[in-house]
Parts: C-alpha cells; sequence; structure tokens
C-alpha cells in the first residue's frame, strides 16, 4: 500500500493522462482492495484514465467499464 501512495504522489507533481496498474491489488485482503478501489475512484475523477490488470471479483463489480482478454 505504501508503494501505491508513492507511486500515486509522484504521478500528481508530474500528472500523466493514465495510469497502468498489473496486479496492483494481488497481495491486499478484501478490506484493503476496496478502500484501494476508494483511493482510484477519487484519482480518476482528477481527469486521470485507470487501467488495472486484476483477477479480484470485488474489484470487478465496480468498474465502470470491463474489457475481458481470455487466452
Amino acid at each position: 500500500m505504501a508503494g501505491l501512495a508513492l507511486y500515486a504522489c509522484a504521478n500528481i507533481v508530474n500528472q500523466t493522462c493514465f495510469m497502468l496498474l498489473d496486479e496492483a491489488d494481488a497481495l491486499l485482503d478484501l478490506d484493503n482492495t476496496t478502500k484501494f478501489f476508494y483511493f482510484l475512484e477519487r484519482y480518476a475523477a482528477q481527469q486521470t484514465q485507470i487501467i488495472i490488470i486484476t483477477h479480484k471479483k470485488n474489484v470487478f463489480e465496480r468498474l465502470h467499464s470491463l474489457v475481458s482478454f481470455v487466452t
């Protein structure tokens, strides 16, 4: 969680148009995943698009759009 906060702070200083997070929530439990997603929602309101690669069901349920790839 501290690494994600550091990444977000660096992105606030030099704001980009999108963020790519690959399995950033993999080691988080259900409560921390919920807190992480609320953070992402607030962050996305600042005109930053967020691309997240995840396998967590509770994150799937809250997404505004979902693109699925199966190989």
